[in-house]
């Protein structure tokens, strides 16, 4: 199954990951059996350049390639987003942006391209892209450009998009 590892969202910037941490978790997921390594990505780190944080990844990455594991991405915009929150178009851009940069530099073999539509509304300063439930078809349109950059940069990488269950089940929707 695919299990996390601690340096997914804001933890890739705690002082306790490191990688000593890393092949700690390693050893533990080694032991339950794990073939998928998910890491959903603060991409605040390839914002500010921020080599420590980005040498935390490449480790793990690295690290799990070595053992024979799969790498899952799990797209998690940046954290900054929340604070300075960008126009649907630039926010759009940005997004095919790092999904372009992530698929060159880590080639995954998965890649949810789409973390759940409710995650980035906080992110998003204008409504153009409103929940899942009440408008899809920019969600569709966005994820269709999002699965063609992928898939021009690395075929193989199969991609996801997750969508809560409430969207589902439950008429109406659960709000997103």
């Amino acid at each position: 199954g695919a299990t996390s590892l601690p340096l997914s969202y804001w933890h890739i910037y705690s002082s306790f990951v490191n990688e000593q941490t890393i092949d700690a978790n390693f050893a533990m997921l080694n032991i339950i059996g794990s073939s998928v390594i998910r890491i959903a990505v603060n991409y605040d780190i390839f914002l500010r350049n921020d080599g420590a944080s980005i040498q935390k990844l490449d480790y793990a990455v690295m690290k799990a390639r070595a053992e024979g594991k799969k790498i899952m991405i799990a797209d998690s915009a940046a954290e900054s987003y929340r604070n300075n929150p960008l126009s649907t178009v630039d926010f759009a851009n940005a997004w095919r942006s790092r999904v372009k940069v992530l698929t060159e530099r880590y080639h995954p073999d998965y890649f949810v391209l789409i973390k759940e539509p409710g995650w980035y509304l906080g992110m998003i300063k204008d409504a153009s892209f409103t929940g899942v439930d009440k408008n899809a078809a920019p969600w569709i349109s966005h994820a269709s450009d999002l699965v063609s950059d992928v898939k021009a940069i690395s075929p193989s990488t199969k991609v996801a998009v997750a969508v809560p269950a409430s969207l589902l089940y439950h008429e109406g929707g659960g709000g997103s």
